[in-house]
Parts: structure tokens; C-alpha cells; sequence
């Protein structure tokens, strides 16, 4: 099945997620997201202990501010980079917003599985590559500035990862509708 503007004949609604009106949802999501965190900070100081954080005591408040300026490029670069992928691949119009601590890009399309999972992950992927190549470049002494930064983009993608496990387990002609907030999961009735 391919993207389309209108969702076909004979498709009904059969998941959804609505992180703005089902708050037992959006708190799961907020559990697993600081579920995430903390393993992979426990992961971090398996190769590098945290007391590197403060080993330079001089530099502590600039780490700081890296750390807040760096989620902030984050946020910015995430949603950015998914109003081009789908400007460039879907041709669509977007919406953007923050609500309920979740920045979100949203569009109009109908979008099949592969496509979705596709475009769900790009951005988080991207990001965490650049930062991951910062951080190699930055050195011991910036690790944890950067990781920080790194952990903030995977646990706030937790709503894709978590919808891509779901459709896994979905029908092959799925089409999945994100408005942002509220991803709505259609396929083919068969009677």
C-alpha cells in the first residue's frame, strides 16, 4: 500500500495512541522514555565512569550550559529534520507543536508501515550519529556533556519505538495516520 491523502475504502481505525487525551499512555511513554534513561546512563559508566563529569571543577558551568543548549539543538533538530523528510519524501504539509512535554510534527498522509517506521526513526538516528561523532571528537571530558544529550534523543523517541513494536505485530496492509500527538492505525476490514 502506498502513502495517500485519503484513507481507502473498506480501511478502519484499529489502534491508536493519543498522547494528549489518554494520559495512562502518555505516563507509560514517560515511564519507559526515564526507563531508557537510566540504563543508558548505567551503560555510559560501564565504559566511562561519571566522576569525569567533575573532573574539571573551572568548566562544571559551561558543561551545564552545554548540556541545556544541547537538548535544546535536539528538540529543534528532531522536529526540523522531520518537517524535511517529509516535505522531501511525502510531500506534505506539516504541523508542529509541544504540548503535554512532547514536541511533536504531525502531517495529513496516510502512511504505510515500512515508510512510518522509516520516518519515525531517521531523525533520532541522524542526531545521535552527529552526536555520537562529537563526542569521539570533544574527548573523555566532554563524554557525559554529549551521552546526556544522546540518552534525551532515544528516550524522547520512545513513542515511535513503542508504535514500531506495535505494528509489528500488525497486518502487513497498515496505514498509520500521525498527527503528532495522536498516531491512529487503520487497516483493512475483511469480511
Amino acid at each position: 500500500m502506498k502513502n495517500t491523502t485519503k484513507l481507502p475504502e473498506g480501511y478502519e481505525e484499529i489502534y491508536k495512541i493519543d498522547l494528549k487525551n489518554d494520559k495512562k499512555k502518555a505516563a507509560f511513554i514517560y515511564i519507559i522514555g526515564f526507563v531508557i534513561v537510566i540504563l543508558m546512563i548505567i551503560i555510559g559508566m560501564i565504559f566511562v565512569p561519571i566522576t569525569t563529569f567533575f573532573d574539571y571543577p573551572v568548566i562544571l558551568f559551561i558543561k551545564f550550559l552545554v548540556i541545556i543548549v544541547g537538548l535544546i539543538l535536539c528538540i529543534v533538530l528532531q522536529n526540523l529534520l522531520s518537517i524535511i523528510i517529509l516535505k522531501c519524501f511525502a510531500k506534505t504539509k506539516t504541523n508542529i507543536g509541544l504540548a503535554n512535554g512532547f514536541s511533536y510534527v504531525g502531517s495529513d498522509i496516510y502512511f504505510n508501515k515500512k515508510f512510518y517506521v522509516a520516518i519515525g526513526f531517521a531523525p533520532m538516528i541522524i542526531i545521535v550519529v552527529l552526536f555520537l561523532i562529537i563526542n569521539v571528537i570533544a574527548g573523555i571530558g566532554w563524554f557525559w556533556c554529549i551521552y546526556i544529550i544522546q540518552v534525551y534523543c532515544i528516550s524522547s523517541s520512545f513513542s515511535h519505538i513503542y508504535l514500531t513494536y506495535k505494528l509489528s505485530k500488525l497486518p502487513k496492509d497498515v496505514l498509520i495516520k500521525d498527527s503528532g500527538l495522536s498516531m491512529t492505525v487503520y487497516s483493512r476490514t475483511h469480511n
